[in-house]
């Protein structure tokens, strides 16, 4: 088999790194199989009625293989949620620091949001319906994540309200307005409903941008522009 000359390894031949790629590829890809049979158990038959070996049977593992992979349930409650979290952090992040409209910054703020749950619908719900059994320290393993997404939005409404565009309300208010509104999408609108996600998304916008808004309603949607 010939050889590379820039580095003496054989063409073709797979490295150690290569294979250790190729097996972390696949213990990843495992993983979120596995959070996603575990996300339809809990939203089916609840957190507590679900069982190691229920999801175990599901996947096809063992339930060591199965520990290995995500941990207990406790651990998986942790991890589904980490999971959205990863998937929003960076996009809402680079959002709130862009110079765009505020407007149009919370617009897509929300649009994001609303993509992720129908992407992510199973573990967004079995989150949100089962969160009360996760014990004190691993809700504060999750705080920084949900700190940094509160911040996200935060940064949004302090430069419309810094621009004069949006109202001054009290932060953890309009927070509360536009976070509970998309949680209850979440659990309310089923993923493949014939409304699609940029259509509530702007329903949303038009619906809490009449509460923040310093301008006339025919005006409050003129920042926002086409992705």
């Amino acid at each position: 088999m010939a050889q590379d000359p820039h580095d003496g390894a054989t063409v073709g031949e797979p490295t150690e790194t290569t294979a250790a790629s190729a097996r972390t590829d696949k213990s990843n890809a495992r993983r979120e199989e596995i959070l996603d049979i575990a996300a339809d158990f809990f939203v089916t038959n609840g957190f507590h009625a679900t069982t190691v070996r229920d999801l175990a049977d599901a996947a096809n593992v063992s339930q060591p293989t199965l520990y290995y992979h995500v941990g207990n349930k406790v651990n998986i409650l942790v991890l589904l949620h980490q999971s959205v979290i990863d998937v929003l952090l960076e996009p809402l992040e680079e959002l709130a620091n862009s110079d765009r409209d505020p407007r149009d910054k919370l617009r897509r703020f929300i649009e994001i949001q609303t993509d992720t749950i129908e992407r992510y619908h199973s573990r967004m719900v079995a989150f949100f319906r089962e969160r009360h059994a996760l014990p004190d320290e691993a809700s504060e393993l999750m705080q920084d994540g949900r700190d940094r997404l509160d911040a996200a939005l935060d940064n949004i409404l302090l430069d419309g309200q810094k621009r004069g565009i949006f109202r001054d309300i009290a932060l953890p208010s309009a927070r509360i307005s536009i976070m509970g509104t998309l949680h209850w999408y979440a659990i309310c609108v089923r993923p493949g409903s014939r409304r699609r996600p940029h259509e509530y998304a702007d329903d949303f916008s038009r619906l809490l941008m009449s509460g923040l808004s310093t301008e006339a309603p025919e005006n409050q949607l003129s920042g926002f522009t086409e992705n």
